[in-house]
């Protein structure tokens, strides 16, 4: 009889044990499948700006998965796929004079853009994540719009309410990245 508990003992510390390593190492799945690519670049933007640089991650990787010669069919460039008015309307903005559309493709030069970018919505939208998310994507006029003319409210329990599709599967597609990025990696 006390043999067998022994082994039983045994069985379960060794199954326990299986366990914390399964899960272990399914987080570091987790991190393969959700890097932290250019992490000193956002972190040194982010806080630049008062973001949180787990949301530029999770758009940067909903945008280009991290690839720096991204381009979308509508002429969105690089990481964070910012259009070239855009950027030119950012580098006046930030006194940049010798800007260039092809700098989109520096990843600090992107990722500095669109940090830029995400805190000047984030000012016009009283920090309203749901409608800067949808200004990022859709453009601050069409949220600004749809809001004035009552087609959405900004809140995200309405997000099904976008007026434009593509801009309500980037919201819910950030919010969703987002959470995953700071359960992998907040507190590290």
């Amino acid at each position: 009889m006390a043999k067998m508990q022994i082994i039983l003992i045994v069985i379960l510390t060794i199954l326990v044990l299986g366990a914390i390593t399964i899960y272990l190492n399914l987080d570091n799945i987790w991190k393969m499948l959700y890097p932290l690519k250019y992490k000193n670049l956002v972190f040194k933007y982010a806080d630049f700006f008062d973001l949180d640089p787990y949301l530029v991650t999770a758009i940067m990787y909903r945008e280009s998965k991290f690839d720096t010669r991204a381009l979308s069919p509508k002429g969105a460039i690089g990481l964070m796929q910012i259009m070239p008015d855009t950027a030119s309307w950012i580098a006046q903005n930030l006194k940049i004079e010798d800007f260039q559309v092809d700098d989109l493709y520096d990843s600090e030069t992107n990722i500095y853009f669109a940090n830029w970018y995400l805190a000047d919505l984030s000012h016009e939208f009283e920090g309203n994540l749901i409608a800067i998310l949808a200004a990022y994507n859709g453009g601050r006029g069409n949220v600004n719009k749809w809001i004035t003319e009552n087609q959405w409210s900004g809140e995200v329990h309405k997000i099904n309410q976008i007026p434009f599709p593509e801009t309500q599967k980037f919201v819910s597609s950030v919010l969703s990245l987002y959470q995953r990025y700071l359960q992998l990696y907040e507190g590290e």
